[in-house]
Order: structure tokens, then sequence, then C-alpha cells
């Protein structure tokens, strides 16, 4: 059995001395390093696209708050058509005198 798996691995030595070397296509690294270099280019843009686009939503977010907030109806009336403490406690039967 040890002679038969001698035999095997000079089989398979063998054969990797008979190998020729595999050559590539011309410039096959310059394009490589092209691809390498363009897909790690997209990389950086959609890095820096990402927090640009959160600023931009949050801006917008910030402008339409802004806008709603000063949109909305003033549930304070003014003075003159106000509800003052007078008419309340004219109404409810209260005494109160003014400091005024």
């Amino acid at each position: 059995m040890n002679e038969h798996s001698n035999h095997l691995l000079e089989d398979h030595l063998h054969l990797l001395n008979n190998l020729e070397e595999v050559g590539t296509d011309e410039f096959f690294y310059t394009r490589l390093r092209s691809r390498i270099e363009a897909r790690k280019a997209g990389e950086e843009w959609g890095f820096v696209v990402r927090p640009a686009m959160a600023i931009a939503a949050l801006s917008l977010l910030l402008v339409l708050n802004g806008f709603l907030f000063l949109q909305r109806p003033t549930t304070e009336k003014d003075q003159s058509e106000g509800y003052s403490i007078q008419h309340f406690a004219a109404d409810h039967d209260l005494s109160i005198n003014p400091i005024y």
C-alpha cells in the first residue's frame, strides 16, 4: 500500500512539473486597476450623497414645520374681542375688583 501511495504521489508531482505558465491578455492589469478605481469612486460618491440627502431632507422638514407653525390658527382672542376676567366674573356672579 505504501508503494501504491508513493507511485500516486510521484504521478501528481510529475504533472505539476509539466504545467505551463498561464499568461494574461495585454493591459489586463490596467483594465483591472481601472475597474477597481471606478468601483471605489462609486462608493465614495455614494457616501457623499447620503449625508447631503439627509441634510436636505431635514432642512425641508424644518422649513415645513416653521411654515405650519406660523399658519396655525390662534386660540387666543384679541383684548378688544376677548373674554376678559370681568366678563367671566359677571357671567358666574363673582365679584372681582380690578387692581388698576
